[in-house]
């Protein structure tokens, strides 16, 4: 006959065993207020609408400063955390993540944001294309030609109704050194997302608060500008007649002829004078300013 005091052992194993299994389950990931870490990966949520997401090779994360990204303090967030055969959901106000528990880098196969907006019902997974992205800008115009122009790279807004800011290669700012300094891992990630669906202002200024606001420029620079890109390259452009004004502020820079193939003229505006390969630079109160570049060996200068 078995003895009461194992049977009760027994009784009492089946009773708590589910609480037990819960308890190890949820030793799969650590939370610390707005952050949940999985081994190398960490997910914050810094607003209902703007998180980050990081894989580092070495479970080490960055908590300094980008030269990009400026602000690491945020107020705590309402995050739904539950996790469940491996799967580690985690829900705020306007978006839901899906992360499937497994080692090695975020992709499409483990990693899955949804939301939903006036529009309807979006995801996104790392290596998805934004088909409704509104633009971004160009770097450089540098080759540009009629029927050649530089194609812009994505920007923040989208009719899509998110935008994800790759962070993952840029230097780290250290803030003794007043410096940047590069990233210890190469082969990480860190990425951010923001979901605002069509609410464009809202993604505007979730940017500002993540990467620091833009300050204005001083009015006087609103003047006169200079651009290598001939406007004959642009349809509906026209020669506009020289302005009157007051201020002219000139920035100048010399590069040598090397891939891009151009070389600027450094010229003496304010003072006035004849710049070297361009048109006489005329001075007084109020003045007009005709601006030339010279070009080397790309057709004529505008």
């Amino acid at each position: 006959m078995i003895p009461r005091i194992v049977v009760l052992l027994m009784y009492s194993a089946l009773l708590f065993y589910p609480f037990f299994a819960e308890a190890q389950q949820k030793a799969k990931y650590n939370r610390q207020a707005n952050s949940i870490v999985c081994d190398n990966v960490r997910f914050q949520f810094l607003t209902p609408s703007l998180g980050r997401v990081e894989y580092s090779p070495s479970g080490t994360f960055v908590d300094a400063p980008t030269a990009v990204v400026m602000k690491r303090k945020w107020p705590e967030v309402k995050v739904t955390v539950r996790e469940k055969g491996g799967v580690l959901s985690a829900r705020t106000a306007m978006v839901t993540l899906q992360y499937i528990i497994s080692p090695g880098k975020l992709t499409q196969e483990n990693l899955r944001l949804r939301w939903n907006d006036p529009n309807g019902e979006h995801s996104w997974s790392p290596g998805d294309s934004d088909n409704a992205n509104l633009g971004g800008i160009t770097y450089s115009l540098d080759g540009a030609r009629k029927g050649r122009l530089q194609t812009t790279n994505q920007g923040l807004l989208s009719k899509n109704g998110y935008f994800i800011l790759d962070d993952s290669h840029t230097p780290l700012w250290d803030s003794v050194a007043g410096w940047i300094s590069p990233r210890r891992e190469q082969d990480g990630q860190d990425f951010y997302w923001c979901v605002y669906g069509d609410n464009y202002p809202h993604a505007l200024q979730e940017y500002a608060r993540l990467c620091g606001s833009i300050p204005m420029i001083p009015r006087y620079v609103l003047g006169t500008w200079i651009t290598d890109l001939n406007y004959e390259y642009l349809e509906n452009s026209e020669v506009v007649a020289p302005t009157n004004t007051q201020t002219i502020v000139s920035e100048a820079s010399s590069r040598s002829s090397g891939p891009t193939g151009f070389l600027w003229t450094f010229w003496s505006l304010i003072l006035g004078g004849t710049g070297s390969g361009g048109r006489e630079v005329m001075t007084g109160a109020p003045f007009s300013l005709i601006l030339r570049a010279s070009l080397t060996g790309h057709g004529q200068a505008a």
